[in-house]
């Protein structure tokens, strides 16, 4: 499946992790991960070592997502190197504020989703992570102004989406929006958000894109 995959159109858009403390070691690819145009990953690690990445979708009218991985972090190097392998890709709904599973066995609108020929748009999960963005607006989740960087705050694990802009809506100078997951729980499916700072001359900023948090949550 991954073969037909990564062929044409799909070669490009994934994740690669490359390993800094060895450099003799191949960079590996995470197709779990979706295929998208990733701005950047942030990494949480919750409760009990849950490890949960963030990811923006760098094209106007996409999607925010979030990874949460099978394997929990542990004192094994070995074992944390495998870490991003295997998880559920999720994709925010922002209008009802919980993250959607991008699952084509349990997801009857991504099954049931058609192309304008009428032929199937996913037959598959390798379809659906191959073309995560098409998944993610047919499962019903929010296109928003072009989501680029996404940090998250050291102190309270709130994650901050730098949405550039998108001049399609009229929307010029973008803005930063807040997220919390419900009970602070970074594996949540569902979370809370606010629109944080807005872009133009009020503000004295215009497309947000890179963010950085210092030790003091600054």
């Amino acid at each position: 499946g991954w073969a037909r995959a990564e062929s044409g159109t799909r070669h490009y858009g994934w994740v690669v992790e490359v390993d800094p403390f060895d450099p003799a070691s191949l960079p590996r690819k995470h197709p779990a991960m979706g295929r998208f145009r990733h701005e950047n990953v942030a990494v949480r690690v919750g409760a009990g070592g849950t490890v949960v990445a963030y990811m923006g979708d760098d094209k106007v009218d996409s999607c925010v997502y979030k990874f949460v991985a099978d394997r929990k972090l542990s004192t094994d190097r070995s074992s944390n190197l495998r870490i991003l392998e295997s998880g559920t890709l999720y994709v925010a709904d922002f209008g009802n504020a919980a993250w959607l599973k991008l699952d084509y066995a349990s997801q009857a609108k991504l099954r049931d989703a058609k192309k304008p020929d009428g032929t199937p748009m996913f037959t598959s999960q390798v379809d659906v992570l191959a073309d995560a963005r098409e998944a993610a607006i047919a499962l019903g989740a929010t296109p928003v102004d072009r989501p680029e960087d996404i940090e998250i705050n050291p102190l309270d694990g709130s994650v901050f989406v730098a949405l550039t802009n998108n001049t399609g809506h009229g929307n010029f100078h973008g803005q930063i929006v807040r997220l919390a997951e419900k009970d602070d729980d970074p594996a949540a499916t569902a979370f809370s958000w606010y629109i944080f700072a807005v872009g133009g001359p009020q503000s004295g900023f215009s497309s947000p894109d890179n963010l950085i948090f210092d030790g003091d949550g600054n």
